[in-house]
């Protein structure tokens, strides 16, 4: 078992489970009414800075995430003092920076400027125009949260923050992802992730009305692949799309699953102190690592769940051993390999051979990304077990400059 090397090790810190939406889809495996002490979360922020620089070295980046539940309902004092804990680490040599994933319905001015003023990294959570969003992401007393939802990304904006969305699809919405895409860019968002409902939680009781089937999925993406790559005032980073065309390539790996920091890379804890592998899968009995109550994380991180775990891109059905995308597929998301199959060993429903097939066509026959190493992705195709009709040295010998348009294609690495 060897643990690749991060540059940044992410914790994502729940503390809290609660939230003020009802989302219809909520992932969260079990809501408490809990609050993480700010001792506990001191004690968090210590150890995990201390963790990443002694097993990652001295230039890995901790990426503390403040997640839920709604973490803002924690309110500014709790991070206040949340940030002084962490200006004191920095202070003594440690890499650690703040970031938070909300869905932006509490963000206020003092919010807005706090995150301004702390250089916090932000996702918040955006499924489309008013009728998508409102139809899912409600109230608990049923009112859509859209206006709310706009009205923090607006003082976000003002203040010239940039911050991923996180947009959710659906089998009701997927139809519309043109039209989701369109209306994030003509909100002036610039970095977009792209996500399937997650059958846990609230979600596991809407899957079979509102999941959407594997081959839609793939078929939605690559569609809205090429309406992106001609869209002259295009989001400049819609991910998993982004991710896809980076890791064609094979000179970098973008994404938890791509450059193997699933698991490795990443911990996961509850307001109780619980410590599980990363944020969907934070409150899952079966992942449990230990608890930082009582434990230290060093020792917490040795144990055998997540040791298996590690290994576990080489435990997958030889149907996915022998994908040429293998290398930054991985099986998927585990969280959709056990949610689905029962099994994290298994690979994901999602399986997007055929969108990968769809966008590495595109980047070699019509030249859309520039610059794009497009003899790197045949040469990585010609060592692969894979085959498409066009796996053969004459096609290498025959590509030619890059046809327009042109898009910048871009290393930024997801935030969420």
């Amino acid at each position: 078992m060897t643990q690749p090397q991060p540059s940044t090790f992410t914790a994502i810190i729940k503390p809290l489970t609660e939230c003020n939406l009802a989302c219809t889809y909520c992932s969260v495996w079990e809501k408490k009414w809990e609050r993480m002490p700010l001792p506990l979360m001191e004690r968090i922020l210590d150890q995990v800075s201390s963790y990443a620089m002694s097993v990652f070295g001295p230039d890995v980046e901790t990426n503390a995430m403040f997640h839920g539940g709604e973490p803002l309902m924690m309110g500014l004092d709790y991070y206040e003092k949340a940030l002084d804990a962490i200006k004191r680490l920095q202070d003594a040599g440690r890499k650690i920076v703040p970031s938070f994933q909300t869905n932006a319905s509490l963000i206020d001015e003092r919010y807005a400027d706090f995150f301004q003023r702390n250089g916090c990294g932000l996702s918040i959570s955006l499924d489309g125009p008013r009728d998508i969003h409102d139809a899912a992401r409600t109230s608990k007393r049923g009112a859509g949260s859209y206006d709310a939802v706009i009205r923090g990304l607006g003082l976000l904006q003002e203040r010239g923050l940039d911050p991923w969305v996180c947009t959710v699809l659906r089998k009701d919405s997927i139809d519309r992802l043109t039209e989701i895409y369109e209306h994030l860019r003509d909100l002036g968002i610039r970095k977009v992730y792209l996500l399937s409902l997650y059958p846990a939680g609230d979600g596991a009781n809407v899957i079979n009305d509102l999941g959407i089937p594997a081959e839609q999925w793939s078929q939605a993406l690559a569609a809205l692949f090429d309406r992106w790559c001609l869209d002259e005032r295009r989001i400049p980073m819609v991910d998993p799309l982004s991710k896809i065309v980076t890791n064609l390539q094979g000179t970098q790996q973008r994404g938890c699953v791509a450059n193997n920091k699933c698991v490795s890379g990443s911990v996961g804890f509850m307001p109780d102190g619980g410590v599980f592998p990363c944020a969907v899968l934070t409150g899952a009995d079966p992942f449990f690592y230990g608890n930082i109550r009582t434990q230290d994380l060093g020792e917490i991180m040795q144990n055998s769940v997540r040791t298996r775990l590690l290994d576990r891109h080489q435990q997958l059905p030889q149907t996915c051993m022998d994908c040429p995308f293998i290398s930054f597929c991985r099986g998927g998301c585990m969280h959709q390999s056990y949610t689905r199959n029962g099994s994290p060993y298994t690979f994901a429903n999602y399986c997007e051979k055929e969108l990968f097939v769809h966008i590495e066509q595109q980047l070699l026959v019509n030249g859309y990304f520039s610059p794009i190493d497009r003899r790197a992705i045949i040469a990585r195709r010609l060592d692969s077990a894979g085959f498409v009709p066009y796996n053969n040295r004459s096609f290498l010998r025959k590509i030619g400059t890059p046809k327009t348009p042109t898009i910048q294609a871009s290393g930024e690495e997801v935030k969420s």
